[in-house]
């Protein structure tokens, strides 16, 4: 594993301004603030940067005595020269993961200063290059020549900042370590590039650091000019000012074959979008929180069956607002009448508990009641009701009426919202800590949770600060601070990443790299029509979320029960679900195939870049 301590020494003929210096400095810091946040993949960093004033036989000695005694895994070094030369062949020897780097000194874009013209090909090589406007021909230059030696790997030239002040450096870069990529890495000094750098190739996805295996399209039946289609067009939208950044990652039959970002991660502050951006996910924490609830379901602590009030006695007797027409007035009125049955855990796992969103619902009652409770801020911020406690959430949410009665109709709600308090009640945990213990962590989710840590701040994606389509300000949850309820419908923060681990380990019916989260069982239940021809879909899952029919409803999911209708490609037996702000996944266990699409654009036109990356991410099959 890598090693838990930090160790770092300056080339004492390069000085502190230096190349050399101020990149060692910035990585060093860059190294002991992700050990601070927990390491790469859970494990910490060993950071070195090696003397050339040592001779070859005191430079492989000194790297003999560190691999044998602390088991490095990550060498940080230039290379070139008599010791680097001895270092790197040792290291490679012993098959330890390495980490290169060549500064502005180097004529990087010159054959003889390649690695591999030491007699090895190295598992991992940074090329940083000082500012310069020739950054962009040299890339170009050094990608072209390699590219002939390296056929099939995954390589591209991205650009970062390196300054004593800023320690920008994508984690998803050293991810990629475990993946053994080739990476070229230039760095930049003017904010204006990066509108010149987004005619580059989507990044490699090794560089995402998920723990799945890379490998180009090809090989598993995908066309990799027709993937990069994905970029072009969402560079467009950006650059239309429709968008303010995306990430796109694809994965298929367990391979991660399509990695991508474009635009900004904070376009005010001109912070380009990174592979480990961190996103508002709202609805996509429905998904993580329904597949809780499955896991207590496994552990016989609850039962779909099960009515709401055995876990909160206020849900018993509950009334529901029914709309009357009076054609004389022309207007509807609205009374109330007594449940004929109660809410289920089934029932709020598939949207038919009768609850509603304030935001949408059109039962006028049921809309009143959610705004005086605090569950709806109309005019201030939607789908947010974070700040109620979990226990005032589910007494007001008692206490208003439903707008159906239970398991009559399919109506998107906080009935998710309501799921997260019963697994708090039902495992005796809080939901934030539940899903950490029982899925984040096993997973590797590393960076999902309902808050974001003032050391991860700084990855947080923002939205644009007027929406294109409507013209109106867009608000968005404040995700900085600990919330006083997790919210289980739309309070989740993660990175496509993470996400996509999660849409894998359902894919794989239930479970990743070796760890189980459900059984393949559970998946297939989840994933199976619990709508039918008896509960009323009058504004169906597809029809909210893509614009299109053709999708019915499981436990947390819309599913698609046949290859017909939608007005989407896709399979029978594909789902899906998507979030506020404009993220969506989706999983096709018959084409063995999920995708993530991220962004912080809440806008009206949300679906319309879901459609997009879908027909684009299934007009790339070629098997």
């Amino acid at each position: 594993m890598f090693c838990t301590s930090l160790y770092h020494c300056n080339n004492p003929y390069s000085g502190p301004a230096s190349a050399y210096g101020v990149i060692g400095k910035t990585i060093a810091a860059y190294f002991n603030k992700v050990n601070a946040e927990g390491g790469i993949n859970g494990r910490k960093i060993r950071f070195i940067s090696y003397d050339d004033a040592y001779s070859p036989p005191k430079a492989v000695e000194q790297a003999r005595r560190l691999v044998e005694s602390d088991k490095v895994l990550l060498i940080f070094q230039s290379f070139g020269t008599p010791s680097n030369t001895a270092i790197q062949k040792y290291m490679n020897a012993k098959k330890v993961s390495q980490l290169f780097v060549a500064t502005g000194a180097t004529k990087w874009g010159e054959p003889k200063h390649f690695p591999w013209t030491m007699g090895y090909q190295p598992p991992f090589w940074i090329a940083i290059v000082p500012c310069g406007p020739s950054i962009a021909g040299a890339c170009q230059e050094t990608r072209a020549t390699q590219q002939a030696r390296l056929a099939g790997c995954a390589l591209i030239c991205r650009r970062q900042n390196w300054s004593r002040e800023e320690t920008t450096m994508n984690r998803g870069i050293l991810g990629a370590t475990l993946a053994g990529a080739l990476v070229l890495v230039t760095s930049i000094c003017w904010t204006q590039s990066w509108a010149q750098d987004q005619g580059r190739p989507p990044a490699p996805p090794a560089l995402v650091g998920m723990g799945l295996p890379e490998v180009p399209p090809e090989q598993i039946g995908m066309s990799k000019q027709k993937l990069d289609r994905i970029h072009d067009a969402l560079k467009q939208h950006v650059a239309d000012g429709k968008l303010p950044g995306t990430v796109v990652l694809v994965a298929r039959k367990g391979k991660l074959i399509y990695a991508d970002v474009t635009g900004f991660q904070d376009k005010d502050e001109g912070k380009p979008m990174a592979l480990d951006s961190l996103f508002r996910i709202y609805s996509m924490t429905k998904p993580l929180v329904s597949v809780a609830a499955m896991m207590l379901v496994e552990d016989g602590t609850i039962q779909l069956t099960d009515p709401v009030s055995k876990f909160f006695p206020a849900f018993k007797g509950q009334q529901v607002s029914v709309a009357r027409s009076d054609n004389e007035l022309a207007r509807m009125s609205y009374f109330t009448v007594a449940v004929e049955r109660e809410m289920t855990v089934q029932d709020l796992l598939r949207h038919t508990a009768g609850l509603a969103y304030g935001e949408i619902t059109v039962n006028a009652p049921v809309r009143d009641a959610y705004a005086k409770a605090g569950l709806y801020l109309a005019g201030v911020r939607d789908y947010d009701a974070r700040e109620l406690t979990p226990a005032e959430e589910v007494e007001r949410l008692a206490k208003a009426p439903l707008a159906h009665q239970p398991g009559t109709v399919w109506e998107y709600s906080m009935a998710v919202d309501l799921l997260g308090r019963v697994v708090e009640a039902a495992s005796g945990k809080r939901l934030a800590d539940f899903l950490d213990e029982r899925v984040f962590k096993p997973l590797k989710m590393r960076d999902t949770a309902f808050w974001v840590p003032p050391g991860k701040i700084s990855r947080l994606a923002q939205p644009l600060a007027v929406d294109f389509a409507s013209g109106q300000p867009i608000k968005v949850i404040d995700v900085s601070k600990e919330p006083k309820n997790d919210s289980g419908g739309a309070g989740a923060v993660s990175t496509a990443g993470d996400y996509l681990r999660f849409s894998q380990m359902l894919l794989n019916g239930g479970q990743l790299d070796g760890t189980r989260i459900l059984s393949r069982t559970t998946v297939a239940l989840m994933t199976s029509d619990h709508l039918g021809s008896r509960i009323a879909t009058p504004f169906g899952p597809g029809e909210l979320l893509l614009g299109t029919p053709g999708y019915t409803f499981g436990l947390g999911f819309a599913v698609r029960p046949g290859g017909g209708i939608a007005g989407v490609p896709g399979s029978a037996g594909e789902f899906m679900w998507a979030g506020y702000a404009g993220t969506y996944f989706w999983v096709d266990p018959k084409e063995e195939l999920t995708a993530v699409y991220m962004s912080q654009a809440p806008s009206p036109i949300r679906a319309y870049y879901r459609k997009l990356v879908k027909q684009l991410v299934y007009g790339a099959l070629t098997d």
